[in-house]
């Protein structure tokens, strides 16, 4: 039975709809204050908007800045792990420094966990777990896998289908693949073949999206605000995804004569890509860096005459195009950034590509 509208007042109204609008799991509390918003049509206009759009909103706009600052934490923690790994990454968003974004989170946090018991008990989860990826952690040297992987999926779950989560599923199946390397190297080959198969699902997932919502896009002159995610990320992340996979195929196949054509079919894939979204070619350096990689590995390896001649096709048509010759041979001749690429270049088969794109640096001064 409702109470008179006398007996009710503005900020009691305020203070139930509140309560209720903080986590709905009780019915609206229309009978409570029925009767006063029949005359009050200032708590009428408040509580329809308040109705219409929900405590929830506000917790979405919570979870989406708080899944910016622990996806830097997993960022950051995944760039930790990646120097001990053989396969590396790009990475497309530098992360802040790290003890700022802790700062921000704990911050999110307070406001996080006082929305309801769920959230309360998530907000207490996310603070054990930061100390846990602290420098002088323990875990954070014994289970880099558990801890990037948690902050990582945590900032996904967080996202839903908001501008950055298909560079999300990259950094994930990054983590993957650097804890299968590590199952493989202590020889628990079922277990690597476990996380193998799951950096898989999130290539796949990647790979799954409608390339069409992406072209045209023009990246803002200013540049997002430090640490924000946009479509961007996601377009190229889109790229990235295929560069990854075949660095994922080779690695897992311990560079089979398979696995370097199916490798090479997905770079050849990303090159298309980065035409179709209209991207500049010397953004994605590590499209060319494994090609060259690959076509050596199956002359060199396999004994594919065919594949030498496609190394030495390819280095011309890099060296062809300015805008992508200086900064390739800068850092893939001169500087030697890729490793496997300067050995593979110091074979006795490989003398007359390696002296090619040698002359090619020194005429541009790269």
């Amino acid at each position: 039975m409702s109470l008179d509208s006398g007996l009710i007042d503005c900020s009691l109204v305020k203070q139930l709809v509140g309560e209720w609008a903080r986590n709905r799991t009780q019915p609206f509390p229309f009978a409570r204050i029925g009767e006063h918003l029949a005359t009050c049509l200032d708590c009428l206009a408040w509580v329809t908007e308040t109705a219409h759009r929900p405590a929830e909103h506000y917790l979405q706009t919570l979870q989406l800045r708080l899944s910016d600052l622990l996806r830097l934490i997993g960022e950051s923690l995944l760039r930790a792990w990646s120097q001990h790994q053989d396969a590396h990454m790009h990475f497309v968003v530098e992360p802040k420094a790290v003890p700022e974004v802790k700062r921000k989170t704990l911050g999110f946090l307070r406001r996080y966990e006082s929305f309801s018991d769920q959230t309360r008990t998530e907000a207490e989860r996310i603070r054990t777990i930061m100390a846990a990826s602290e420098p002088s952690a323990l875990a954070l040297r014994l289970e880099p896998y558990e801890l990037t992987r948690y902050f990582l999926d945590t900032a996904l779950r967080m996202l839903g289908q908001a501008e950055g989560r298909l560079l999300l599923q990259l950094y994930l199946a990054q983590t993957e693949i650097y804890q299968a390397a590590s199952e493989r190297k202590a020889e628990h080959h079922d277990r690597a073949a476990e996380h193998y198969g799951l950096a898989r699902g999130c290539f796949d997932r990647i790979r799954a999206e409608d390339v069409r919502r992406y072209p045209g896009l023009l990246r803002p002159e200013n540049g997002p605000r430090p640490g924000e995610l946009t479509i961007e990320d996601d377009r190229d992340a889109l790229v990235g995804a295929r560069i990854n996979l075949a660095v994922m195929l080779v690695q897992q196949d311990q560079y089979s004569e398979t696995s370097l054509h199916q490798a090479i079919a997905l770079l050849f894939e990303a090159r298309r890509l980065i035409t179709e979204l209209s991207l500049p070619e010397s953004e994605f350096l590590p499209v060319f860096d494994n090609l060259l990689i690959y076509y050596l590995r199956l002359f060199l390896d396999h004994g594919s005459d065919q594949s030498y001649r496609e190394a030495r096709r390819l280095a011309e048509e890099i060296c062809g195009a300015p805008e992508l010759a200086t900064p390739f041979l800068k850092d893939y001749i001169t500087a030697d950034r890729d490793p496997a690429l300067t050995r593979l270049l110091r074979d006795p088969g490989a003398v007359e590509l390696a002296s090619y794109l040698q002359d090619q640096a020194k005429r541009r001064g790269a």
